[in-house]
């Protein structure tokens, strides 16, 4: 599961316009949109800093989230053993969410303008 990579990647790059796709776009990609919807954003879109304290994410949240992606991406279809894998990583005491910092890279971002 390359979640934990992905979500490093996305809080480095925070700020910036990103493409999250996979080889159809209606399966992992809209997963991990949701993903990083509940792991980095607050309720009104804003980036969070990622502390010592690291908040909960529910189930509600995650389907909150997929909700949102489905709304502007309605054809995704987002298999119930990719959200299981989500459950796992966020929601199960001692999962991936309870353990995960991002890992920065020494090397700075490349420009995209």
């Amino acid at each position: 599961w390359v979640l934990p990579a992905a979500l490093s990647f996305l809080y480095r790059h925070r700020g910036r316009r990103l493409l999250i796709h996979c080889t159809r776009g209606d399966t992992r990609a809209p997963a991990l949109a949701a993903a990083a919807f509940s792991a980095l954003f607050d309720a009104d879109g804003g980036w969070l800093e990622l502390g010592s304290a690291r908040r909960a994410i529910s189930k509600e949240a995650l389907r909150h989230s997929l909700v949102a992606v489905q709304r502007y991406h309605p054809y995704c279809a987002v298999p119930r053993r990719i959200m299981q894998q989500l459950n796992l990583f966020f929601v199960t005491k001692g999962g991936g969410w309870s353990s995960w910092t991002p890992e920065f890279s020494t090397e700075a971002p490349h420009d995209a303008s």
